[in-house]
């Protein structure tokens, strides 16, 4: 059967254990995590609080430099090697983000001929009426209505095969970007779960893991700008700025759905 596994990168991100118990549940064959510095037990949280009988490995990655399609490639290749087998899908995923698809991710996917499917991201926001929920996911029912214009990708493993930064796109070993199609998997993105303080930790993180590379300045270009802002205006100002543009005290006037 064809096997299913999930590749992660965190920093200092509590509820990632939360994540990779969904994509079990979602049916993937195991997880990579890779613990990129964190200084919380985030990684080991993963292991630890898996599911039995699914394999979950954390790698520590220690360059501080956001080099995210570098360190994506990596894990899918480490998942490669514990798959044990080349017919295999990889699902590059965020440890905010929880894939879906129509009667489980895995089947889902196995039961496409396809080397890529695309998956919708639909952004979750904080709410004045949010539920008293500890879970990041089922606390933050409200969503946008359409989903962003662009998406992700899960692929079909291939030897050469390249994650984009982002996880937005593959490429294969000429370059070339894999064609992905539509099966109907979505991905609930909870970007800034945890308030303005949330917001700004993955701001000034962000930025200074952007910092520690040789990428052109356009990539990761609103973390850099954000961590501008702070070193700039101090931490209040992206604290007014969370408040702003990603909390809303009437969800339903402003546009935002309730997704479950």
């Amino acid at each position: 059967m064809t096997a299913v596994w999930a590749v992660t990168m965190v920093r200092n991100e509590p509820w990632a254990h939360l994540t990779v118990r969904h994509l079990i549940g979602e049916g993937v064959d195991g997880v990579v995590v890779v613990d990129h510095l964190s200084t919380d037990d985030t990684g080991p949280r993963c292991a630890a609080e898996a599911l039995p009988g699914v394999p979950v490995e954390v790698i520590r990655w220690e360059d501080p430099g956001y080099y995210q399609a570098l360190i994506m490639t990596h894990a899918a290749g480490r998942a490669r090697a514990l798959a044990g087998t080349p017919d295999l899908w990889i699902v590059p995923t965020d440890a905010d983000e929880i894939w879906t698809g129509p009667g489980g991710l895995a089947d889902t996917l196995r039961g496409c001929d396809a080397p890529a499917v695309d998956a919708r991201i639909y952004n979750h926001w904080q709410t004045a009426l949010d539920p008293d929920d500890p879970c990041p996911f089922t606390g933050m029912p409200w969503c946008e209505p359409t989903p962003q214009p662009l998406g992700k990708v899960a692929v079909r493993w291939q030897d050469g095969l390249q994650i984009r930064q982002g996880n937005h796109t593959a490429g294969d070993r000429h370059g070339d970007t894999i064609p992905a199609v539509d099966r109907g998997v979505t991905i609930d993105h909870f970007p800034y779960w945890g308030g303005a303080d949330r917001f700004i930790q993955k701001a000034v993180q962000g930025a200074a893991a952007y910092a520690a590379t040789d990428l052109d300045p356009g990539t990761g270009a609103h973390w850099r700008q954000y961590g501008a802002t702070v070193d700039e205006h101090g931490p209040e100002a992206l604290a007014a700025h969370f408040t702003a543009h990603f909390f809303y005290d009437d969800p339903v006037a402003a546009g935002l759905v309730r997704r479950w």
